[in-house]
């Protein structure tokens, strides 16, 4: 496969598009593009950088790769969602009528996902009486549904908005680069060269456990509009049950309005202004179900290399060789050439 340019690379994944209502086999297929894209450009090696302390000294030792939430990143705007608050006020006041009511009401009476609710009796009977009070409202009661609906959906609105601006940055995330020699990366994330990194081979990695996918850099901030308007409309139905004592249902409603893509959180997370783009950055994206329930949640993986800082201490780097030499991966350190015009650093070799 030919290698994309990075407008076609920004292209295929923004024209991935993955609703929630489709089979798994046609989720798949959405995907196909990114993980044919994956196999083909995945580097052998990935970076790492670590700061000299006890818990990356461990971490190392144990193969630990561990992860972090997007808002502990130094970037403010890592995760973050942008959007048009304004359009999406708008659209839910205009959209909310007494028509689209009625269909919601006919889907949920008629559904047949209600069946999965008979082993619960306490679902079952609270989903009894749901569908007992809808088919007894009139005109009417769906119009003063409406009217309260839109109170209950406006009501508090800036700040509602501003907690969904801020879902995917509870996201975790691990960071790596392409590029060990850039003097920018030893200084911000490896204490001054006094830290080390490791290498990693990723090419075979798992993408129902994690993503590991390229940032895109861009000058403008990747519109999350539609996004941003289903997780609106899903912290109200959340209220909504909250107040009928009914919140057991939700898992059940939910699905009368699917999210419009899934793959849309991945997107968000990779995306990064273009001052951030010598970092030539690739990110695991952690997808496990139960990875919001845990802060710093890590996989498994052996280094493939390790990289001292050009500064790195006489007690650290004996520390890391020791732990190299029981893992039996090679060590090197990084020097600068003093006939080479560029400011890039060079891996060297070193004997154990």
């Amino acid at each position: 496969m030919c290698a994309m340019s990075e407008n076609e690379y920004k292209n295929m994944i923004h024209t991935i598009v993955v609703p929630e209502n489709l089979t798994y086999e046609e989720k798949e297929g959405k995907f196909q593009p990114l993980i044919n894209y994956l196999k083909s450009n995945t580097p052998d090696k990935l970076f790492r950088f670590r700061n000299c302390k006890e818990r990356t000294f461990n971490e190392f030792d144990q193969d630990i790769l561990d992860f972090s939430p997007a808002y502990k990143m130094n970037d403010d705007f890592d995760g973050m969602l942008y959007f048009d608050k304004d359009y999406i006020r708008k659209t839910l006041i205009s959209t909310v009528t007494s028509q689209k009511f009625n269909a919601i009401i006919n889907n949920a009476m008629n559904s047949s996902a209600f069946p999965a609710v008979k082993k619960d009796k306490f679902l079952e009977n609270i989903l009894q009486q749901t569908v007992d009070t809808l088919s007894h409202l009139t005109p009417e009661d769906i119009n003063l549904m409406v009217s309260q609906f839109i109170d209950f959906a406006t009501e508090d609105y800036n700040k509602r908005m501003t907690f969904i601006s801020q879902v995917t940055q509870n996201q975790k995330i691990a960071c790596l680069s392409q590029s060990v020699e850039s003097t920018a990366m030893w200084g911000y994330y490896a204490n001054n060269g006094t830290g080390f990194a490791l290498s990693y081979d990723l090419r075979e990695s798992r993408f129902q456990e994690y993503c590991l996918i390229p940032v895109i850099y861009s000058d403008e901030r990747f519109d999350a509009t539609e996004y941003a308007e289903w997780l609106l409309q899903q912290q109200i139905l959340q209220r909504i049950l909250i107040n009928s004592n009914a919140y057991k249902l939700y898992q059940l409603f939910r699905f009368f309005i699917p999210c419009p893509d899934l793959f849309m959180a991945t997107k968000i997370l990779i995306h990064k202004a273009t001052c951030w783009c010598h970092e030539k950055e690739w990110r695991l994206i952690f997808c496990e179900k139960n990875a919001q329930s845990e802060k710093y949640p890590h996989i498994f993986k052996k280094p493939t290399a390790l990289y001292l800082g050009k500064n790195i201490s006489a007690i650290h780097e004996k520390i890391l060789r020791h732990i190299a030499v029981e893992k039996n991966i090679p060590v090197y350190k990084m020097m600068i050439c003093e006939g080479n015009q560029t400011y890039s650093l060079y891996p060297q070799r070193i004997e154990l």
